[in-house]
Formats: structure tokens, C-alpha cells, sequence
């Protein structure tokens, strides 16, 4: 598995995007989604090999609170049912893994939605369509394909074009590797911004951590507070009354 994604429908068309980490935050109640707030979502989570080839898809279904949270209980493991996922219908050059509501485990069919049989929109072809618009930016792991290289064939010592030839070869061999130049420095830079945006999830998570934490001293302070005042509160009535 080479990346993660995680798609939202609306009306049949994907509405939302997001990396598997992003969603992970969703999860956890550090980033709400508003626009979903008070709705039950159609998703679909998606895994892809090195060349960004679809290997397993998982239909889900995801309910927001008023403020655009998950339940906090909501714990379907959709890697987990990836894994066990049967191969289902072509989509590009594969045959993802197949998790939905008519082929999925009987104990989580609640949280599942069937993508087939819908006349107006066909989830795969929508699927299909956000993964050619890449606004996630996800990048194959070997950037350059093999028809981008040239290959150099023989050329016959005594042929009067074989310098031109060779020249133009030489040219072509150079520019890919300009090519693979440019792919690995654009994959560097967007492994730095995950690396960042993980470092910024977790400081978010530590945060959220230490803020929980504040929180519990703070109610167990008031229910201190409230236990001594009831106590003078009652101490002083039996002065009163004596």
C-alpha cells in the first residue's frame, strides 16, 4: 500500500477529499466538518499501490453531530476490512478489493452503503474522475515510466545519419533525465509537507491531550469545592439550630 485516501459523496458526486491522516483527525475530534454537520455521509476509502492504481475500496457511511463531529464511538476498521476485501469490479487497470454492503462483514453492514445499482451517478467512474484531477497531489513512486526513456538501438558505424541520430538521442536521454530530476525534487517536497502536516497533527493531538486533561482537574476541583460548601453550608444550619 502506497497511499490512503478518503472520498465524501454529495449527491453522487465526491464533494470532500483528504488523506488518510487528515481523516484520522476527523476521527479523533480535532477537525470537525461543519458543512456535514447534522448529516449522515456517504464515503469511500480508498487504498492505492506505488503507481496510484486502486487496491481496495471500502463504502462507508459516517454521521455528524450539529457541530460537524464524529461520534466518538465510531470505530469501523476500515484497513482491516480492506484486507479482507474480494476483488469486485474493474476500475482503471485494476480490480480493487471490495467492501460494501452486500459484500462486507455481517456485524458492520450498519455503517456500509451499496454503490451499485444507482442510475444517476456510478461512484466508480466518479472515483475515477477525482483520482485524474489529483487535487490531493498524490504521487507515484516511480515517476517515470518506461516509455519516457529513451532506448538507444544500434546504428551502423558506416551510416552517414548515425551522428544526427545519436545526437538526437543524446538529447532525448538527457531530458528524461531532467524529467526524473524534476519528479524526485517535486516528491521530496511533498514528502516534507507530510512529514509537516503529521508533526502538526500530533502537536494538535498533544494539545487536545493535555487540554482533556486540564479539564478532569478542573471538574474535580469544582466537585471539591462543591463538597466543602455543602459541609459549612450544613455546619453552620446545625449552629443556627442549636
Amino acid at each position: 500500500m502506497h497511499s490512503e485516501a478518503v472520498f465524501f459523496f454529495t449527491d453522487g458526486q465526491v464533494s470532500k477529499e483528504m488523506l488518510y491522516s487528515e481523516f484520522a483527525a476527523v476521527l479523533d475530534g480535532v477537525v470537525p466538518l461543519p458543512h456535514f454537520s447534522n448529516t449522515v455521509v456517504m464515503a469511500v476509502y480508498l487504498q492505492l499501490d506505488e503507481q496510484l492504481n486502486v487496491t481496495a475500496l471500502v463504502f462507508f457511511v459516517l454521521a455528524f453531530d450539529r457541530v460537524g463531529r464524529v461520534d466518538p464511538k465510531w470505530n469501523v476498521p476500515l484497513r482491516e476490512m480492506a484486507a479482507r476485501g474480494k476483488p469486485g469490479p474493474r476500475l482503471g487497470r485494476t480490480s480493487p478489493a471490495l467492501i460494501c454492503r452486500t459484500q462486507g462483514p455481517t456485524r458492520f453492514l450498519e455503517h456500509l452503503w451499496e454503490p451499485f445499482g444507482r442510475a444517476v451517478h456510478d461512484p466508480y467512474r466518479e472515483i475515477e474522475r477525482v483520482l485524474r484531477r489529483n487535487r490531493l497531489g498524490l504521487m507515484p513512486a516511480r515517476a517515470l515510466v518506461d516509455d519516457d526513456v529513451p532506448v538507444l538501438t544500434s546504428v551502423a558505424v558506416d551510416d552517414p545519419s548515425s551522428g544526427a541520430r545519436l545526437a538526437v538521442m543524446e538529447r532525448e536521454l538527457k531530458a528524461a533525465r531532467e524529467r526524473v530530476r524534476h519528479y524526485q525534487h517535486r516528491d521530496e517536497q511533498w514528502q516534507r509537507k507530510v512529514r509537516g502536516l503529521e508533526q502538526e497533527l500530533e502537536a494538535v493531538q498533544q494539545n487536545l491531550q493535555s487540554a482533556k486533561a486540564l479539564n478532569q482537574r478542573l471538574e474535580q476541583h469544582v466537585r471539591q469545592l462543591k463538597a466543602e460548601y455543602s459541609k459549612r453550608l450544613k455546619a453552620k444550619k446545625r449552629a443556627e439550630a442549636g
